[in-house]
C-alpha cells in the first residue's frame, strides 16, 4: 500500500535556520511536492432518481463514480448528502432518507471505496429539487 507522509504545516513555517527537534526526524517535503492536493472550495454534484422512486438513473450512475474518484484524489475532502423527495410523494421523507442512503452505501461499496466517515447524511422535502440527492464536497474542516 501506498504511505503518505503528512508534513507538519507549524514545522514547515520555522526560519530555515532554526532546526527541527531532535526527537523528531526531519520529513519535510520541499514546497509543491506534496502528493494530494488540497481541495479548496465546494462542489455541488446532483445524483437524479426516477420520480417517485428509489432508482438512481444511468447518468447518475456515472456521476457517482466520479464523485468518488475525486474524493480520492482529495483526501482531505469531506461530502454532504441530502436526499430530497417531494412532499406530494407518497411517503417522501421516508423516500427521501432511502435515497440519501442508498447514495451512501453506493459511495462506500467496495465498488467505490470513499470511506464512510468523510460522508454526512441528511434528508428533507422539497417542492423545488424533488428527485435528487444533493451531494456537496468541500474541504475538511
Amino acid at each position: 500500500g501506498k504511505t503518505r507522509v503528512k508534513t507538519n504545516p507549524a514545522a514547515a513555517k520555522l526560519p530555515a535556520a532554526v532546526p527541527a527537534p531532535a526527537e523528531e526526524p526531519d520529513e519535510r517535503e520541499p514546497a509543491g511536492q506534496g502528493e494530494t492536493s488540497e481541495f479548496i472550495g465546494q462542489v455541488i454534484y446532483k445524483i437524479y432518481f426516477r420520480q417517485g422512486t428509489s432508482a438512481i438513473t444511468a447518468n447518475s450512475e456515472k456521476k457517482l463514480a466520479q464523485v468518488a474518484n475525486t474524493v480520492k484524489h482529495y483526501p482531505d475532502s469531506m461530502l454532504k448528502l441530502t436526499g430530497y423527495a417531494s412532499p406530494e410523494d407518497e411517503g417522501g421523507e421516508a423516500l427521501a432518507k432511502d435515497r440519501a442512503d442508498l447514495v451512501f452505501k453506493n459511495l462506500v461499496s467496495a465498488k467505490y471505496g470513499v470511506p464512510s466517515d468523510r460522508i454526512e447524511v441528511s434528508h428533507r422535502l422539497s417542492k423545488t429539487s424533488s428527485n435528487i440527492v444533493e451531494i456537496r464536497m468541500g474541504g475538511g474542516e
